[in-house]
């Protein structure tokens, strides 16, 4: 209805993992070959937003199960709920908070890189792509992320109306973020897995343009571990949900 909905589906996947930089970490290395992923899912939501394309006013909750292993090599439990409320405040300026939590289970094996969660960049600002979580230190390089079973994040955005170009959807946004990812299926005495909070606050500039939602953002984190790679810079296209 207009508010509750439910999708089914069935997904069928081929990853595959290869030329690998002989400074990744052993534990990327050994991850090396091709992995075949087949299984069913759901996501039910309620919507209750003024606009799914530019809220300002309600929220909506989203709960997603994936179970793989209906064929293939690879078998796992994932579970993921999210949720984002706007509340209008004064001359078209909003603002909402947002959550997600997600927890990935392998059945009868360990997780894959692959199937992992990763933190950073476009879902962690202030932290580059796979910026934060576990990570083998010993490689000493940005490709060392191992990715991580569990992870939270909360966010706050103030989005206000700027006049310069008011017409395009022109928006300054000046916004906080707490979150951390942590569980993976390896270990070592070099292998970081640290389920600390990590948080960044910043500021940010979007747009409306023909191809989609165009965002600029500049963070800066103000909780983080020594191992984890952060960013300044970040730049999106999309509508994220």
């Amino acid at each position: 209805n207009d508010r509750l909905s439910q999708g089914l589906r069935y997904f069928g996947r081929v990853d595959e993992i290869r030329s690998v930089d002989v400074t990744a970490s052993p534990f990327i290395q050994q991850e090396v070959g091709t992995r075949t992923s087949s299984g069913f899912g759901q996501t039910i939501t309620y919507d209750v937003r003024d606009s799914r394309v530019d809220p300002t006013d309600g929220y909506f909750l989203s709960l997603s199960n994936d179970v793989a292993g209906a064929g293939g090599n690879t078998r796992y439990v994932k579970t993921a709920v999210s949720g984002t409320t706007y509340y209008p405040v004064f001359e078209e300026s909003v603002l909402s908070f947002s959550g997600r939590a997600a927890y990935i289970a392998g059945m009868g094996q360990d997780v894959h890189l692959s199937d992992r969660y990763f933190l950073g960049g476009d879902n962690f600002k202030g932290f580059s792509k796979g910026g934060i979580g576990p990570r083998d230190t010993t490689s000493g390089t940005s490709n060392s992320a191992l990715g991580g079973n569990a992870l939270y994040t909360t966010d706050a955005e103030f989005a206000v109306p700027l006049t310069v170009a008011k017409e395009f959807g022109l928006r300054g946004i000046i916004w906080g973020e707490v979150g951390s990812l942590w569980d993976v299926d390896v270990s070592g005495p070099s292998v970081k897995d640290d389920a600390s909070p990590r948080a960044s606050v910043g500021f940010g500039f979007a747009l409306r343009t023909p191809i989609g939602p165009v965002r600029a953002d500049l963070g800066f984190p103000v909780l983080k571990k020594n191992y984890d790679d952060t960013e300044v810079f970040s730049f999106s296209l999309g509508q994220r949900f």
